[in-house]
């Protein structure tokens, strides 16, 4: 069984290994009053509230530095959270909030991670007032601690023990197999990022065919499940003209789609979004496929953090049409971030398959509709009368209203927006249906009648 993961992040010299110190309840990480001395990540077992844990001591992120070392010591930093199951966030309590603070509480919100703030440094009740500015971070909650005098540590013991998953039991069933497609134009190295994931994990189990010719599914065990890695190499170039390689990507695509429930759409970090990935993430909205999109070959960018910030937003903008997370960078050939992978593409199952309750989706629908009201439709009032889930895989919701003609697709488009932001469902689609409802039906029914 695999301990819980809990993260201290913050800036340089806000006491984190300290902390990471008093918590273990012995001396193992470096303690030194200049900024920056921890830079790799320190991962140590440790007792929490009768929980076995593992502690992360990050190194320092710093604010708007693009030197190499911290760009690096971003980069670890940015890997353990995505391993993370309870965040730390430790900030300066005499020092005030900063742009680092702000940033990684930022990061830390989109991962939707539970977190605690803890302000240190914070050694008199006289210093207890100057938490109170940490709360402009959005986060809770916020504790005062003193890391060098012990002060606050018995209640961010209670508050970590409280965010901490809940401890898996022996008679759990087995998790089913979670079926991932390696999607994409030829030569953006789907077949490399299969090859690094299962020599990452080490754990592969066993290759067998697919439904696809020639084709080979990779199964491998991983964070305590089975996930079946559906290679798309296996069908041949029919010989055409018209046969280009966008085609062949498409046709792959489809076959491995209809295999698959996550689709992980992997381009060319080198060539940016082209029209051929566009083919294929348009093949994999149209499958209803929650979608990761992976950019490879992450390491052979030469242009520093202005190409890279460039390359995200080019990728936000043209696969806007998509609801997907953000892309990871990756590197096949050195292994860069490749082991985030597996763990993204749970956090995706779980939206993939979620279930909300009815009244939240129907908070949601109202909400959106006092935002932007339903259009008319050929001259006549369009009214959407309540929302319910029938289905996941992805979500699935049958809105009732009162007419048989269907509503704008711009608007459609607007609702489903608006429903996976106000229900979290940010990492995968959802459909929406429209049925007449029963008492309509009668109405119509009598008046043809």
């Amino acid at each position: 069984m695999t301990d819980p993961v809990v993260v201290l992040m913050g800036a340089p010299n806000v006491g984190k290994s300290t902390l990471f110190n008093r918590l273990r309840g012995g001396r193992r990480a470096l303690v030194h009053p200049q900024p920056g001395m921890t830079r790799d990540r320190l991962s140590r077992p440790a007792i929490i509230e009768e929980r076995r844990v593992l502690l992360v001591d990050t190194g320092g992120v710093i604010h708007g530095s693009g030197d190499a070392m911290s760009a690096l010591i971003r980069d670890q930093s940015h890997e353990a959270l995505v391993e993370a199951d309870v965040v730390v966030l430790v900030v300066d309590g005499r020092a005030g909030c900063s742009g680092t603070d702000r940033d990684l509480s930022r990061l830390i919100h989109r991962r939707g991670l539970p977190v605690i703030v803890a302000v240190n440094k914070l050694d008199t009740e006289r210093l207890e007032i100057h938490t109170s500015e940490f709360h402009e971070l959005g986060l809770e909650p916020v504790l005062s601690v003193s890391a060098a005098h012990g002060l606050g540590l018995q209640e961010l013991r209670k508050q970590i023990a409280a965010c901490l998953p809940a401890p898996l039991t022996a008679a759990r069933e087995e998790a089913p197999e979670l079926s991932l497609a390696l999607i994409g134009r030829p030569n953006v190295g789907k077949s490399s990022l299969l090859n690094r994931l299962v020599n990452e994990e080490r754990v592969i189990v066993s290759d067998q065919p697919g439904t696809t010719r020639d084709s080979i599914d990779t199964l491998l065990h991983a964070h305590q499940r089975t996930f079946r890695l559906v290679d798309t190499a296996g069908l041949r170039r029919r010989e055409s003209a018209a046969d280009t390689a966008e085609s062949l990507a498409i046709a792959q695509a489809r076959h491995a789609l209809a295999r698959a429930q996550i689709a992980v759409l992997v381009m060319d970090a080198q060539a940016g979004v082209t029209v051929g990935d566009l083919a294929v993430a348009g093949e994999a909205m149209d499958a209803g496929r929650a979608v990761i999109p992976v950019l490879n070959k992450w390491d052979l960018l030469t242009g520093g953090e202005d190409e890279a910030r460039a390359l995200l937003e080019e990728v936000d903008n043209r696969l806007s049409f998509l609801p997907y997370s953000r892309p990871l960078t990756v590197s096949a050939l050195t292994g860069l971030r490749v082991r985030n992978l597996l763990k993204e593409a749970l956090l995706s199952e779980e939206e993939f398959m979620a279930i909300r309750p009815t009244a939240a989706w129907n908070r949601a629908l109202q909400s959106a509709m006092k935002e932007r009201r339903t259009p008319l439709v050929e001259n006549r009032p369009y009214r959407i009368r309540y929302a319910v889930q029938t289905g996941t895989g992805p979500p699935r919701v049958t809105l009732f209203v009162n007419r048989q003609t269907p509503l704008p697709p711009p608007y459609m488009r607007f609702l489903a927006g608006r429903l996976r932001l106000a229900l979290d469902l940010t990492r995968t689609p959802i459909r929406l249906h429209l049925k007449l409802r029963q008492a309509e039906r009668k109405r119509r029914r009598s008046a043809d009648a």
